[in-house]
């Protein structure tokens, strides 16, 4: 089957497009889209989900009428894409349910996406469980392998009193956001950017802590960097206005990165942009930065993977049909290649910045996101643009006929006394053309070359001339 050109373009653009949409999409959040398009009953599930948020969660009672639609369509989409387990003969209920998604909507209001998609089952405990692994008993946990664990008791009691700090659920969705950023790829970008900017902002706080110095975070938040994440969320839901006063920039700055603000219950908890100015303006106080800064520490859509295909559709795919008419040596094409990768490695500290980590992803993508679509381009330019064409004859001394394995085609292998021509085989073959019965003593090739602005020579047009008859034959 032939496949013409522009139809194979089109293949692979939409390949890559599928790659790409893909790579954005999981299958819950496609699940959920489904399930608010068609579900004819929606509408009594979503009444259904604000009546239990009403009862246990007083971030929604604070909200708009719109700003509710917002958190019940998170607690749908957080509902439909995870399955709750209920150990030790506890028995699951739809209020579970709503409460542990009204958690987990609370925490990423302010995000566009629900941020947990890592996240497939809840395993949930009447009380505190025993955990092999830390060898003692927990209230609950977030594993790196999508498992959320929570002791109901423990949950329920982080919403009976909403000012002592304490939140269960709160605390394992920080845990949560975190882990996602690690091992899933459905988080918040403005999260994923900043995280890291906040940490540096909360060290002093953390080390002081570690250092047995008190602090409005309680001891907890010493453990570790995580703990201490977790613990602050807690304190920022249910204290923002101590946490605000005691520790300013962390707790503005843990605003700047969830993208709330709890204080400002008159407008569903918006990031509003006068927060920002009063903060900026402020000169005691770290300013936001204008622009958040990309943080690939965390992009699982690198764009270095754009330039790899690019260099493995269109670049090798170039260099390879277009290296067949060229008489360089392969030593050439070895030579160009570590050049162009010796001088991308030279700049490993600016792709360090980049995002580019590893030495193999800097190999990798200096090999086919540098090299092949540069070595692509020089070719290009040096077919477009022509400096000097001759014409080069040659005396056929033999030839043979082969078949191609690709299409069964006959083709003619000749062999001439030209040694330049004759290192480099390939353009000397060529399929049937009508002179099978031709004597080779009568038969010569004329061989035009060009030679183009890069400085390489190539075969722009062949002849083949039957002595015997001074009739030239066009090469196909």
């Amino acid at each position: 089957m032939n496949i013409s050109g522009p139809f194979l373009i089109a293949i692979v653009l939409i390949f890559f497009l599928v790659l790409v949409f893909a790579n954005h999409m999981s299958s819950s959040k496609i699940k959920v889209w489904l399930l608010l398009l068609f579900r004819p009953y929606k509408d009594a599930e979503f009444r259904e989900i604000g009546a239990n948020l009403e009862k246990h969660n007083s971030f929604y009672r604070n909200l708009s009428e719109a700003g509710k639609v917002r958190m019940i369509e998170k607690c749908f989409e957080f509902i439909y894409s995870k399955s709750l387990e209920g150990r030790e003969e506890l028995e699951v209920t739809e209020e579970m349910h709503v409460a542990i998604a009204g958690t987990a909507a609370q925490i990423s209001f302010g995000f566009n996406t629900s941020g947990f998609s890592h996240y497939k089952t809840i395993r949930i405990f009447p009380e505190s469980f025993y955990s092999k692994m830390f060898d003692r008993y927990l209230k609950g946990g977030a594993s790196t392998s999508g498992v959320l664990f929570l002791s109901w008791k423990d949950f329920m009691e982080g919403f009976a009193d909403e000012k002592d700090k304490y939140n269960l659920g709160l605390h394992e969705m920080a845990h949560a956001l975190r882990i996602q950023l690690k091992y899933g790829n459905d988080f918040d970008k403005r999260f994923a950017n900043y995280v890291d900017v906040w940490e540096e902002i909360a060290l002093p706080e953390f080390t002081r802590l570690q250092n047995g110095e008190s602090s409005f975070l309680r001891p907890y938040a010493a453990t570790n960097i995580e703990e201490f994440f977790a613990v602050c969320v807690e304190h920022f839901f249910e204290a923002a206005e101590d946490f605000q006063k005691q520790l300013p920039d962390i707790f503005n700055h843990l605003c700047f990165l969830l993208n709330l603000n709890p204080l400002n219950k008159s407008n569903d908890f918006k990031l509003d942009q006068d927060f920002i100015e009063s903060v900026n303006n402020d000169p005691s106080r770290i300013s936001f930065p204008d622009k958040v800064k990309k943080n690939y520490k965390y992009d699982t859509n690198h764009w270095s993977f754009y330039y790899i295909l690019i260099g493995i559709f269109a670049g090798l795919t170039y260099v390879y049909h277009a290296s067949e008419w060229y008489l360089y040596n392969d030593y050439f094409i070895i030579c160009f290649i570590v050049t162009v990768i010796a001088i991308v490695a030279g700049f490993r500290k600016y792709f360090y910045s980049k995002g580019i980590f590893l030495v193999r992803h800097l190999m990798l993508f200096s090999l086919l996101g540098v090299a092949m679509p540069a070595l692509a381009i020089v070719l290009f330019l040096d077919q477009q643009f022509v400096v000097e064409t001759r014409v080069l004859n040659t005396k056929v001394i033999d030839y043979s006929i082969v078949k191609d394995p690709r299409n069964k085609a006959l083709v003619y292998e000749y062999r001439v006394d030209n040694q330049y021509l004759m290192s480099h085989p390939k353009v000397l073959k060529f399929q049937a053309f009508g002179l099978e019965l031709a004597d080779k003593e009568f038969l010569s090739l004329d061989m035009e070359l060009s030679t183009g602005i890069m400085g390489l020579t190539r075969v722009s047009g062949r002849k083949i001339i039957y002595r015997k008859s001074d009739t030239p034959q066009q090469m196909p």
